[in-house]
């Protein structure tokens, strides 16, 4: 159980940083 919600919570954390590296890529986009 608790090796279960540590992987959910890993995956939400390469999810949320890989939204943030996609809004600065475009933003980047924006700029330019």
């Amino acid at each position: 159980m608790t090796s279960a919600s540590g992987k959910l919570t890993i995956l939400n954390f390469q999810l949320l940083q890989l939204l943030i590296e996609v809004a600065i890529l475009s933003a980047w986009l924006q700029i330019f």
